[in-house]
């Protein structure tokens, strides 16, 4: 009789689903024939796992949940959704936060393997992330794999290339993503544009000469796609968070920087401006001439 299915859960945010990408690719690779692999997603995560080949289902849940209100309509999901959760026989979860853990062996009932730093109960194993390590390994820890390939896959679909072909978008072309950073307003839908279109972001800066942006989805895509891309960090750790050699990293002068890598931000407590702004213009055109002078050459 063939295991129920395994369930993958890395439910926010797209920068980090998209480092555990080589870990679940790896896995799928040696996973039982006829056995199915699902991921539970939020909606920052979903796009990440639904261009994954080999995962059957991408379950989208409505978490993280904020508010009375969105608390109530995630424990609404739940109970709607114990039945067919409880099919899976095995969770991998790419979570340290115990509420996550505790929530998914609500869900499934089933032993698990994650980050945490300490076993919840006897169902769980537990995997650790080290600070200042590659969250990549991390992942891998957890699921159980080494990986030969650390690119992460994100393949663009052929529409996708299409669309961005009829931009003609000129060589020599950068593309800039000033954002970062979680949105204060983002519990407000109807300011949402359908996360679908946002899929032919990836599309336009394949076709770019390079990336220049904060730490943030757009890098990881850009990173993904195989752009030279420079990203610029203040709190968080370029080494916690992109595979060595995938992104030009330029960091600010401020001693207490980085602060953390994929927990959650503990808050700025530096004297004087935040460490973003101890990065100089003049370090970024460096960094993207060089980019570019080596793009160049190829």
């Amino acid at each position: 009789m063939t295991d129920g299915p395994l369930l993958l859960v890395k439910t926010h945010a797209f920068g980090d689903a998209m480092l555990c990408m080589p870990a679940v690719r790896e896995l799928l690779r040696g996973l039982d024939g006829g056995r199915e692999a699902w991921a539970l997603a939020g909606p920052s995560s979903a796009p990440a796992w639904e261009r994954l080949d080999g995962i059957a289902r991408t379950i989208r849940a409505p978490f993280p949940a904020g508010g009375a209100a969105g608390l109530a309509e995630l424990a609404a999901w739940t109970l709607g959704h114990l039945a067919p959760l409880h099919r899976c026989s095995s969770v991998v979860v790419f979570h340290v936060d115990p509420r996550v853990r505790r929530w998914v062996r609500t869900l499934t009932g089933a032993p698990s393997r994650s980050c945490g730093a300490v076993p919840l109960g006897s169902w769980e194993e537990v995997f650790p992330m080290h600070p200042g390590e590659f969250a990549g390994r991390s992942y891998s820890r957890a699921a159980g794999v080494e990986p030969v390939d650390w690119s992460v896959p994100f393949p663009v679909t052929a529409a996708e290339a299409a669309w961005a072909d009829a931009l003609g978008i000129p060589p020599g072309t950068v593309a800039i993503a000033p954002g970062g950073g979680r949105n204060p307003r983002d519990d407000v839908p109807e300011k949402r544009w359908p996360a679908e279109r946002f899929a032919r972001t990836a599309a336009a800066i394949s076709r770019c000469s390079a990336f220049l942006g904060a730490d943030s989805g757009p890098a990881h895509l850009a990173a993904a796609l195989g752009v030279p891309a420079v990203v610029l960090f203040g709190p968080t750790s370029p080494d916690a968070l992109y595979a060595e050699g995938s992104i030009v990293p330029v960091t600010g002068g401020k001693p207490c920087s980085p602060c953390y890598a994929s927990s959650v931000f503990p808050g700025c407590r530096a004297e004087g401006p935040p460490c973003m702004e101890s990065i100089a213009v003049e370090s970024v055109i460096d960094a993207l001439e060089r980019v570019l002078d080596e793009d160049h050459r190829r």
